[in-house]
């Protein structure tokens, strides 16, 4: 019976002791429209897109044909948003590489966006612009080097 009491014992103070070694979770926070106006690659998502834009928009003011008009209109803004579409999924996996990146490097357990977030948090913002940038610079190198 004493050796019951003794190993009880013995395992809640384990418990306890796990309990207190424990880290707290670290939070960080992000702003996104932030990154959108500062990011290099994304600027150049965005022009690219204004690019896509004003060529169908050449595109189709010069069709001449009044009757094809409105499903050429509706076969022009299809193609733009599906454009629009891939280089917002193209973006979003690039900025979510490089935010596990700077998870795994700084032991952040979540990201929240910043405006969900009234006080609190280590701000990533700054690190992943950074990030974006020397990643897009080294591709634009790699892809310079190549031609």
């Amino acid at each position: 019976m004493l050796k019951k009491i003794i190993l009880l014992g013995i395992s809640i103070s384990f418990v306890l002791l796990a309990g207190c070694t424990s880290r707290s979770p670290e939070i960080a926070v992000l702003d996104i429209e932030e990154v959108l106006a500062r990011s290099r690659r994304a600027q150049e998502l965005q022009e690219e897109l204004l690019n896509i834009g004003n060529t169908l928009e050449e595109e189709y003011s010069q069709q001449e044909d009044e009757e094809e008009d409105q499903n050429h209109l509706e076969r022009v803004y299809q193609e733009y948003l599906s454009n629009k579409q891939r280089l917002e999924n193209s973006f979003n996996e690039e900025v979510k590489v490089v935010i596990e990146e700077i998870r795994k490097d700084k032991n952040i357990d979540t990201v929240l966006y910043k405006d969900s977030v009234y006080y609190g948090g280590l701000d990533i913002t700054e690190k992943l612009v950074e990030m974006l940038d020397s990643k897009y610079d080294e591709e634009e190198g790699s892809d310079n080097d190549r031609e």
